[in-house]
Order: structure tokens, then C-alpha cells, then sequence
């Protein structure tokens, strides 16, 4: 058997100069990996880069002003107006709420971590006072949340499902909207245009 010339490439072996059998195993690793990775893309599995917000500040003018009993009840209430000063995170949720469940926490997070220098505010609809108490306490909202069972705020706001979330500036005035659940960076995002 002779060696190879030398000074040029060898020649290479092809995909298809492999045994049948070889180049099966290779095709169904392929394609078994491809539909794995898939699967835990589509399941956020797989670390994707973070989404940034296309949110865009808008002055949409003042902010309804309301009051509304507190969601604990005992003569106390919650007053937009009194807040006026610093910027608010007012959001509407229900403890029947099945996305609200992600995103209060994330809530009861940022108010925590922004110590007052932004005021949250939740207003609960369409559901009952032992319900709402046991879903604040269950996530450990620190913020207050007014009880609006007949959607007499929401519907001020033109709210068209929950979770939703408003952003006020510290005059008062609506600068944006965001329907359906937040996620921390989207928050962040809109915590970081409030100040």
C-alpha cells in the first residue's frame, strides 16, 4: 500500500462515502437536537437576550383622579390625588387573574427596591374582599390597592383587561400604558422614564 502524495490536500471522505447506517445516526442527532433546542427556545429555556420595550413616553394629560376604600377594609382608602409629587405605578389586577400572579411579585419587588421615591398603587376589579386580601398577602404587596369591584376606575382609564399598568409623572399627568403583564425589564425600562 502506498502513502499518500505529498505537497497537495488529501483527498476528503464525503458525507456520503460514510456507511448508511453512520449517516443515519449523524441525520437523527441533527434533528433531534434541532427540535430539542427548539422546544426550549419556545419554552424560554434557552437565555435569550432581553427584549427591549418599545414603549414611548406620551403626555396623554391628567390622570382621573379617584378614591377608593382600601382592599383590608377599616375606613381607609386610597387617594390618587394625595400622591401628587412623585411618579405612580398605578395597576389594575383581580385575584382571579392568572397573569397577575407573575407579575405582582415583580411588582411588590421594584416598590421595595425604589424606597418611595415612586408611589405603587393597585387597584383591584371585579372580585371580593377576602379574595383580594388573600392574593396580597399571598405575594406580599407592600404597596396599598384600592377595591373597585364594579370597575368604576377602570373603566375612567379605558382599561380594557387586567393586568393592566399606568404610568403618572409626578404631575399627575398618564404618560403610558402597558396591557397585560409587565416583566422586570420592561418596568425597569418604564421606572427608569419616570424620574
Amino acid at each position: 500500500m502506498s502513502d499518500p502524495p505529498t505537497g497537495g490536500p488529501r483527498p476528503s471522505r464525503g458525507f456520503r462515502s460514510l456507511p448508511r447506517r453512520t449517516r443515519i445516526i449523524i441525520g437523527v442527532s441533527t434533528i433531534g437536537t434541532i427540535v430539542i433546542l427548539g422546544a426550549l427556545y419556545g419554552l424560554n429555556l434557552v437565555p435569550q437576550p432581553p427584549k427591549q420595550p418599545d414603549d414611548k413616553v406620551v403626555d396623554a394629560g391628567a390622570a382621573p383622579a379617584f378614591t377608593l376604600p382600601s382592599v383590608y377594609g377599616g375606613g381607609a382608602v386610597v387617594d390618587l390625588a394625595a400622591l401628587r409629587g412623585r411618579p405612580v405605578v398605578l395597576n389594575f389586577w383581580g385575584s382571579w387573574c392568572v397573569p397577575c400572579r407573575t407579575e405582582l411579585p415583580i411588582l411588590a419587588a421594584s416598590a421595595r427596591a425604589e424606597g418611595g421615591r415612586v408611589h405603587f398603587v393597585g387597584v383591584d376589579l371585579e372580585d371580593t374582599r377576602s379574595g383580594a386580601q388573600g392574593f396580597l398577602r399571598r405575594y406580599h404587596i407592600p404597596y396599598p390597592s384600592g377595591f373597585d369591584p364594579g370597575d368604576s376606575v377602570a373603566s375612567r382609564y379605558a382599561i380594557g383587561g387586567t393586568p393592566t399598568t399606568v404610568f403618572i409623572d409626578s404631575r399627575g399627568h398618564r404618560v403610558g400604558t402597558v396591557p397585560g403583564a409587565l416583566t422586570a425589564a420592561r418596568l425597569s425600562w418604564w421606572l427608569d422614564h419616570l424620574h
